[in-house]
């Protein structure tokens, strides 16, 4: 006996778009090839496509991929994810979550496991990310234990889109996270061309009195950013440091 349809809007979504897709091809296109095309399990894919399961952020943005969406469709698909998903899909790290997952490839996984790719083997998130299998098992064990991600039917699973960590407030986790970045950074301006990254850099004299302005401004920016560079074919994992500092000696407190 079939499930109920809980979520009909999103299976109605899902159908039309991809008879439009079937329409446009003269070979045949299976659900299964269409799962694979939006890196989705093909049983979660399943139940989305008939309205058993709700759309969370993370398998919206997939589907926007996968599917070639445009941005009218994006919109339209983006406001089908349902209120609870938004909620559990979002998630602040705390000091102790931060603590164990420092080094940048547990972040680097992350964000791969949101690409087109599916990953199966830790060989192939090692290889895509140029580290030991040994280190790539270490993060995913952590990140396991976090509840981050998920080794569904065989496939790894981000169970949160997005995550954040506090603002303003000390903290050595957040310290060692930002070394780690600025570590792994030096090794890549050395290791690329400059066709394949972007390194750039500018020096001024500030007044301190805007420096909640400069943080406010470089935070908009970042975000604005992140949502338009991760539409389209995502097949590799970037990183967007943004270092504003001091270079002279701030008279009085230091602040963090």
């Amino acid at each position: 006996m079939n499930q109920k349809q809980l979520y009909p809007e999103v299976a109605s979504f899902l159908k039309m778009k991809i008879e439009e897709l079937r329409s446009q091809r003269k070979r045949p296109l299976s659900l299964r090839a269409l799962s694979v095309k939006c890196g989705i399990p093909s049983g979660r894919f399943t139940d989305l496509l008939h309205g058993r399961r709700p759309l969370s952020e993370f398998y919206a943005e997939k589907l926007c991929v996968g599917l070639k969406l445009n941005p009218p469709e994006q919109q339209k698909l983006n406001s089908l994810v349902t209120t609870a998903s938004r909620k559990e899909t979002r998630r602040t790290l705390n000091e102790n979550e931060l603590a164990v997952m420092s080094g940048w490839e547990n972040f680097a996984i992350l964000s791969l496991l949101k690409t087109k790719d599916i990953f199966v083997k830790p060989e192939q998130i090692a290889e895509r990310l140029g580290i030991t299998v040994e280190r790539t098992q270490q993060c995913l064990e952590v990140l396991k234990s976090l509840n981050m991600i998920s080794d569904h039917a065989g496939f790894f699973e981000r169970t949160a889109s997005h995550l954040t960590t506090t603002f303003g407030i000390p903290s050595e986790a957040i310290k060692n996270a930002h070394e780690a970045v600025l570590m792994k950074s030096s090794q890549v301006l050395r290791a690329t061309t400059p066709e394949q990254r972007y390194y750039s850099s500018i020096t001024f004299p500030f007044d301190m009195n805007n420096l909640g302005e400069a943080k406010k401004m470089i935070d908009e920016f970042r975000k604005k950013f992140s949502r338009r560079m991760e539409l389209g074919k995502r097949k590799e994992v970037f990183n967007l440091s943004i270092q504003f500092f001091p270079y002279t000696e701030l008279k009085g407190p230091s602040h963090e």
